[in-house]
């Protein structure tokens, strides 16, 4: 499952073309000897000329730290600029520096904003992170329908996490859980090492009593994306099911660990992993 994809995006979103808009320098001018790369020196000074499309993508390498050290600070200023000039992947890029607070203060509604723009444009990835502000209730009234929509719209145009939130949306929503497994192994199929996606089907398996196979993809969650709070948790839950107290108690304590501090997720319940813990 997905678990505030936005705080990831700056990994995920390939570069878009704007629409034609004025240009805008950055002022400063960037120092393109930086770059020891070819390419992005180019891209560098096609960003210095005005190129809105090239100033989204230098921003992506500074929030990356690809090539230069990681600098929010610098990203941001440049996806800004690229977001003037029409740039649909900046976007996206500047929605999820407001949502993560990475560069510039943390601003769920400004982010909603961006990824709305974005994502009326038909950007997939946009749809998606608007999808998950919907179903989490952040920066915009939590609303699972108009979540689904967007998840819907996404893994349509084969975004891989859009498949994956129709099937996790379903599989919580106690929907056709075979509809939900076919959704989540055709993302699988697309980004066979996505842990939030191993996640969804170890999920639903566990739903369907399968619980061998739920352990199988769990763990395999877990092992691609150590940090995911509900993918240890889920572990847990599965663990239990098996009889392994003591496995399931630590899965149990690290989802605790993991998710201390975290926006609260209407989907994966802290509390009631804190009680399974205090039981006798």
């Amino acid at each position: 499952m997905r678990r505030f994809a936005v705080l990831l995006t700056l990994l995920a979103v390939t570069a878009g073309a704007g629409t034609a808009a004025a240009q805008r320098r950055p002022d400063p001018p960037l120092d393109c000897r930086l770059f020891g790369d070819a390419a992005a020196r180019r891209d560098c000074e096609r960003a210095n000329a005005g190129d809105g499309q090239a100033q989204a993508a230098i921003g992506l390498l500074y929030g990356r730290g690809n090539g230069v050290p990681v600098d929010y600070v610098a990203a941001v200023r440049l996806f800004r600029l690229a977001v003037d000039q029409g740039d649909v992947a900046a976007e996206v890029y500047l929605g999820a520096m407001y949502a993560s607070g990475r560069g510039v203060a943390r601003d769920d509604g400004e982010a909603v904003r961006l990824f709305r723009a974005a994502a009326d444009k038909g950007h997939p990835v946009a749809q998606v992170n608007l999808a998950d502000m919907y179903a989490t209730g952040r920066g915009v009234a939590r609303n699972a329908g108009e979540a689904m929509r967007l998840y819907r719209l996404a893994a349509l145009q084969g975004n891989a996490d859009g498949m994956n939130g129709v099937a996790w949306r379903l599989a919580m929503d106690g929907g056709n859980l075979d509809e939900a497994l076919d959704w989540a192994a055709r993302g699988a199929a697309l980004e066979p090492e996505n842990g939030g996606i191993q996640d969804t089907i170890g999920w639903i398996f566990f739903r369907q009593h399968k619980v061998e196979l739920a352990l199988f993809y769990a763990q395999r969650a877990v092992a691609l994306q150590p940090g995911c709070a509900s993918c240890q948790g889920h572990l847990g839950d599965i663990a239990a099911a098996l009889g392994r107290q003591d496995e399931a108690r630590g899965h149990w304590r690290r989802a605790l660990d993991l998710s201390a501090g975290m926006p609260a997720d209407p989907d994966w319940d802290r509390d009631a992993v804190a009680r399974k813990l205090n039981r006798p």
